[in-house]
Protein backbone atom coordinates (compact mmCIF):
# COMPACT_ATOMS: atom_id res chain seq x y z
CA UNK A 1 0.00 0.00 0.00
CA UNK A 2 1.41 3.37 -1.03
CA UNK A 3 0.59 6.45 1.03
CA UNK A 4 1.39 9.82 -0.44
CA UNK A 5 1.20 12.88 1.79
CA UNK A 6 1.41 16.48 0.65
CA UNK A 7 2.20 19.59 2.59
CA UNK A 8 1.19 23.13 1.74
CA UNK A 9 1.42 26.40 3.59
CA UNK A 10 0.32 29.92 2.75
CA UNK A 11 0.44 33.42 4.12
CA UNK A 12 -0.32 36.98 3.13
CA UNK A 13 0.83 40.53 3.77
CA UNK A 14 -1.24 43.70 3.32
CA UNK A 15 0.91 46.79 3.01
CA UNK A 16 -0.61 50.03 4.34
CA UNK A 17 0.19 53.63 3.42
CA UNK A 18 -0.11 56.74 5.56
CA UNK A 19 -0.93 59.98 3.70
CA UNK A 20 -0.65 63.55 5.00
CA UNK A 21 -1.94 66.53 3.01
CA UNK A 22 -0.84 69.98 4.14
CA UNK A 23 -2.82 73.09 3.20
CA UNK A 24 -6.15 71.45 2.40
CA UNK A 25 -8.59 68.87 3.73
CA UNK A 26 -8.03 65.37 2.45
CA UNK A 27 -10.83 63.60 0.59
CA UNK A 28 -11.35 59.93 -0.24
CA UNK A 29 -9.84 58.61 -3.49
CA UNK A 30 -7.97 61.87 -3.96
CA UNK A 31 -4.56 60.16 -4.12
CA UNK A 32 -3.46 56.73 -5.29
CA UNK A 33 -0.40 54.53 -4.82
CA UNK A 34 1.11 51.69 -6.81
CA UNK A 35 2.89 48.52 -5.72
CA UNK A 36 5.33 47.04 -8.23
CA UNK A 37 7.62 44.06 -8.23
CA UNK A 38 11.37 44.18 -8.68
CA UNK A 39 10.95 44.09 -12.45
CA UNK A 40 8.68 47.15 -12.45
CA UNK A 41 5.42 45.31 -13.13
CA UNK A 42 2.46 46.92 -11.37
CA UNK A 43 0.84 44.48 -8.97
CA UNK A 44 -1.57 46.54 -6.88
CA UNK A 45 -3.18 49.99 -6.71
CA UNK A 46 -4.51 51.53 -3.50
CA UNK A 47 -6.59 54.68 -2.99
CA UNK A 48 -6.47 56.92 0.04
CA UNK A 49 -9.34 57.12 2.52
CA UNK A 50 -10.51 60.31 4.20
CA UNK A 51 -8.52 59.37 7.30
CA UNK A 52 -5.30 59.32 5.28
CA UNK A 53 -4.86 55.56 5.10
CA UNK A 54 -4.55 53.40 2.00
CA UNK A 55 -4.25 49.62 2.10
CA UNK A 56 -3.13 47.39 -0.76
CA UNK A 57 -4.93 44.12 -1.30
CA UNK A 58 -2.84 41.34 0.30
CA UNK A 59 0.24 39.86 -1.28
CA UNK A 60 -0.05 36.05 -1.03
CA UNK A 61 2.78 33.56 -0.55
CA UNK A 62 3.16 29.78 -0.48
CA UNK A 63 5.68 27.25 0.79
CA UNK A 64 7.58 27.80 -2.46
CA UNK A 65 8.46 31.31 -1.19
CA UNK A 66 9.80 30.07 2.14
CA UNK A 67 13.16 31.62 2.97
CA UNK A 68 13.21 33.87 -0.07
CA UNK A 69 13.80 37.61 -0.07
CA UNK A 70 11.20 39.25 -2.27
CA UNK A 71 11.51 42.92 -3.21
CA UNK A 72 8.64 45.31 -3.97
CA UNK A 73 8.38 49.06 -4.53
CA UNK A 74 5.69 51.51 -3.40
CA UNK A 75 5.24 54.98 -4.88
CA UNK A 76 2.57 57.63 -5.27
CA UNK A 77 0.85 58.34 -8.58
CA UNK A 78 1.58 61.91 -9.63
CA UNK A 79 -1.71 63.13 -11.10
CA UNK A 80 -0.16 66.54 -11.81
CA UNK A 81 -3.21 68.28 -10.43
CA UNK A 82 -2.63 72.08 -10.28
CA UNK A 83 -1.81 73.42 -6.86
CA UNK A 84 -0.54 70.10 -5.48
CA UNK A 85 3.03 69.08 -4.73
CA UNK A 86 3.28 65.30 -4.84
CA UNK A 87 5.67 63.16 -2.82
CA UNK A 88 8.27 61.59 -5.12
CA UNK A 89 9.54 59.08 -2.55
CA UNK A 90 9.88 55.47 -3.77
CA UNK A 91 9.97 52.94 -0.94
CA UNK A 92 11.70 49.57 -1.21
CA UNK A 93 9.92 46.79 0.65
CA UNK A 94 11.83 43.56 1.35
CA UNK A 95 9.53 40.69 2.32
CA UNK A 96 10.82 37.41 3.85
CA UNK A 97 8.12 34.71 4.02
CA UNK A 98 8.78 32.04 6.68
CA UNK A 99 7.01 28.69 6.88
CA UNK A 100 5.78 28.06 10.40
CA UNK A 101 5.54 24.30 9.73
CA UNK A 102 1.84 24.19 10.49
CA UNK A 103 0.47 25.28 7.14
CA UNK A 104 0.84 28.94 7.95
CA UNK A 105 3.47 31.46 7.05
CA UNK A 106 4.70 34.60 8.73
CA UNK A 107 5.92 37.48 6.58
CA UNK A 108 8.51 39.93 7.77
CA UNK A 109 8.77 43.23 5.88
CA UNK A 110 11.58 45.75 5.95
CA UNK A 111 10.79 49.20 4.51
CA UNK A 112 13.56 51.41 3.16
CA UNK A 113 13.49 54.87 1.59
CA UNK A 114 15.35 55.72 -1.61
CA UNK A 115 18.54 56.29 0.38
CA UNK A 116 18.37 52.89 2.03
CA UNK A 117 17.31 54.15 5.44
CA UNK A 118 14.93 51.88 7.30
CA UNK A 119 11.46 53.35 7.78
CA UNK A 120 8.70 52.18 10.05
CA UNK A 121 5.86 53.10 7.68
CA UNK A 122 5.07 53.94 4.09
CA UNK A 123 4.47 57.63 4.66
CA UNK A 124 3.73 60.14 1.90
CA UNK A 125 3.39 63.87 2.55
CA UNK A 126 1.77 66.17 0.00
CA UNK A 127 1.25 69.90 -0.01
CA UNK A 128 -1.46 72.05 -1.48
CA UNK A 129 -0.61 75.62 -2.38
CA UNK A 130 -2.85 78.34 -3.73
CA UNK A 131 -2.20 82.01 -4.27
CA UNK A 132 -3.80 85.08 -5.73
CA UNK A 133 -3.78 88.86 -5.49
CA UNK A 134 -6.15 91.81 -5.50
CA UNK A 135 -5.31 95.34 -6.64
CA UNK A 136 -7.37 98.13 -5.08
CA UNK A 137 -8.10 101.22 -7.16
CA UNK A 138 -9.61 104.60 -6.37
CA UNK A 139 -10.06 107.89 -8.19
CA UNK A 140 -9.47 111.57 -7.50
CA UNK A 141 -11.41 114.57 -8.86
CA UNK A 142 -10.55 118.25 -8.57
CA UNK A 143 -12.91 120.50 -10.59
CA UNK A 144 -11.43 123.83 -11.57
CA UNK A 145 -7.86 122.89 -12.36
CA UNK A 146 -5.61 120.02 -13.35
CA UNK A 147 -3.93 117.68 -10.88
CA UNK A 148 -0.16 117.88 -10.62
CA UNK A 149 2.11 114.85 -10.36
CA UNK A 150 2.51 113.62 -6.73
CA UNK A 151 0.27 116.43 -5.51
CA UNK A 152 -2.18 114.33 -3.47
CA UNK A 153 -1.44 111.36 -1.20
CA UNK A 154 -3.63 108.38 -0.28
CA UNK A 155 -3.27 105.70 2.36
CA UNK A 156 -4.20 102.01 2.37
CA UNK A 157 -4.80 100.96 5.98
CA UNK A 158 -5.33 97.52 7.53
CA UNK A 159 -8.15 96.59 9.89
CA UNK A 160 -5.63 97.01 12.72
CA UNK A 161 -5.15 100.66 11.64
CA UNK A 162 -1.66 99.97 10.31
CA UNK A 163 -0.65 101.79 7.14
CA UNK A 164 0.13 99.28 4.40
CA UNK A 165 1.02 101.67 1.59
CA UNK A 166 0.96 105.40 0.87
CA UNK A 167 0.89 106.50 -2.76
CA UNK A 168 0.07 109.54 -4.87
CA UNK A 169 -2.43 109.68 -7.68
CA UNK A 170 -1.56 110.23 -11.30
CA UNK A 171 -2.34 113.43 -13.15
CA UNK A 172 -5.42 111.62 -14.49
CA UNK A 173 -6.69 111.10 -10.94
CA UNK A 174 -6.08 107.35 -10.96
CA UNK A 175 -5.04 105.82 -7.62
CA UNK A 176 -3.55 102.32 -8.01
CA UNK A 177 -2.28 100.53 -4.92
CA UNK A 178 0.17 97.63 -5.12
CA UNK A 179 -1.43 94.15 -5.20
CA UNK A 180 -2.47 92.51 -1.94
CA UNK A 181 -1.27 88.90 -1.89
CA UNK A 182 -3.11 85.92 -0.35
CA UNK A 183 -2.51 82.17 -0.08
CA UNK A 184 -4.41 78.98 0.74
CA UNK A 185 -4.42 79.75 4.46
CA UNK A 186 -6.55 82.83 3.78
CA UNK A 187 -9.34 80.87 2.08
CA UNK A 188 -12.71 81.34 3.74
CA UNK A 189 -11.63 84.53 5.51
CA UNK A 190 -12.73 88.13 5.03
CA UNK A 191 -10.21 90.95 5.23
CA UNK A 192 -11.04 94.62 5.79
CA UNK A 193 -9.03 97.56 4.48
CA UNK A 194 -9.54 101.31 4.56
CA UNK A 195 -8.79 103.89 1.88
CA UNK A 196 -8.30 107.50 2.86
CA UNK A 197 -6.82 110.73 1.58
CA UNK A 198 -3.99 112.32 3.53
CA UNK A 199 -4.76 116.05 3.83
CA UNK A 200 -2.11 118.24 2.31
CA UNK A 201 -1.06 121.81 3.09
CA UNK A 202 -2.53 123.55 0.04
CA UNK A 203 -4.78 126.19 1.58
CA UNK A 204 -6.72 126.61 -1.67
CA UNK A 205 -7.97 122.99 -1.64
CA UNK A 206 -10.68 121.35 0.45
CA UNK A 207 -9.57 117.75 1.03
CA UNK A 208 -12.03 114.87 1.11
CA UNK A 209 -12.39 113.46 4.68
CA UNK A 210 -14.26 110.30 3.58
CA UNK A 211 -13.03 106.81 4.56
CA UNK A 212 -13.82 103.97 2.18
CA UNK A 213 -14.10 100.45 3.57
CA UNK A 214 -13.09 97.53 1.37
CA UNK A 215 -14.08 93.99 2.36
CA UNK A 216 -12.24 91.20 0.54
CA UNK A 217 -13.48 87.62 0.88
CA UNK A 218 -11.06 84.89 -0.24
CA UNK A 219 -12.20 81.61 -1.84
CA UNK A 220 -10.06 78.64 -2.87
CA UNK A 221 -10.82 77.29 -6.35
CA UNK A 222 -9.13 73.99 -5.54
CA UNK A 223 -6.71 74.26 -8.45
CA UNK A 224 -3.99 76.40 -6.92
CA UNK A 225 -5.81 79.66 -7.60
CA UNK A 226 -7.93 81.94 -5.42
CA UNK A 227 -10.97 84.01 -6.25
CA UNK A 228 -12.13 87.12 -4.44
CA UNK A 229 -15.36 88.77 -3.48
CA UNK A 230 -15.12 92.51 -2.99
CA UNK A 231 -17.46 95.01 -1.35
CA UNK A 232 -16.66 98.72 -1.05
CA UNK A 233 -18.69 101.27 0.91
CA UNK A 234 -18.29 104.55 2.73
CA UNK A 235 -17.47 104.23 6.42
CA UNK A 236 -20.18 106.76 7.22
CA UNK A 237 -22.80 104.89 5.15
CA UNK A 238 -22.30 101.10 5.21
CA UNK A 239 -25.78 100.50 3.78
CA UNK A 240 -24.69 101.80 0.38
CA UNK A 241 -22.89 99.06 -1.52
CA UNK A 242 -21.20 98.86 -4.93
CA UNK A 243 -19.64 102.26 -4.33
CA UNK A 244 -16.83 103.57 -6.50
CA UNK A 245 -14.13 104.98 -4.21
CA UNK A 246 -13.84 108.52 -5.50
CA UNK A 247 -12.16 111.25 -3.48
CA UNK A 248 -13.76 114.56 -4.41
CA UNK A 249 -11.76 117.69 -3.72
CA UNK A 250 -12.74 121.22 -4.55
CA UNK A 251 -11.06 124.56 -4.67
CA UNK A 252 -11.89 127.06 -1.96
CA UNK A 253 -13.39 130.42 -2.86
CA UNK A 254 -10.60 132.92 -3.34
CA UNK A 255 -10.27 136.69 -2.95
CA UNK A 256 -8.49 139.41 -4.85
CA UNK A 257 -7.13 142.71 -3.54
CA UNK A 258 -6.12 145.54 -5.88
CA UNK A 259 -3.90 148.37 -4.71
CA UNK A 260 -3.54 151.62 -6.66
CA UNK A 261 -0.46 153.74 -6.19
CA UNK A 262 -0.56 157.36 -7.34
CA UNK A 263 2.54 159.20 -8.58
CA UNK A 264 2.85 162.84 -7.38
CA UNK A 265 0.10 162.12 -4.90
CA UNK A 266 0.30 165.68 -3.49
CA UNK A 267 -1.27 166.97 -6.70
CA UNK A 268 -3.85 164.15 -7.03
CA UNK A 269 -7.55 164.60 -6.56
CA UNK A 270 -8.56 162.32 -3.69
CA UNK A 271 -12.06 162.02 -5.15
CA UNK A 272 -10.84 160.57 -8.43
CA UNK A 273 -12.47 157.21 -9.24
CA UNK A 274 -10.44 154.52 -11.00
CA UNK A 275 -11.97 151.51 -12.79
CA UNK A 276 -10.19 148.15 -13.16
CA UNK A 277 -11.04 145.31 -15.51
CA UNK A 278 -10.04 141.87 -14.23
CA UNK A 279 -9.84 138.91 -16.62
CA UNK A 280 -9.47 135.36 -15.30
CA UNK A 281 -7.18 133.20 -17.42
CA UNK A 282 -5.98 129.60 -17.08
CA UNK A 283 -2.41 129.27 -15.85
CA UNK A 284 -0.02 127.67 -18.32
CA UNK A 285 1.37 125.59 -15.45
CA UNK A 286 -1.95 123.75 -15.21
Amino acid sequence: VLFINTYASSGSLALAVEKTLKGRELSAYQFSFVLTDEGGEMLRTAYVNRDGTAVFSPLRFTEADDGKELVFYVSETDKKKPGYVYDDEVYRVIVRPNDNGDGTMSCEARIEDHEGNECGTLRFVNEYRAEGSVSLHAWKTLPGRDISEDEFLFDLVSEASVSIETISCGTDGNIAFSPLHFDEEDAGKTFIYYLREIPGDDETVEYDPVFYVCEITVSDNGDGTLSFGQRIFRADDPSETEVLPVFRNRLKNGSLAVCKEAVNAENADPDTVFTFRIVLTRSEEH
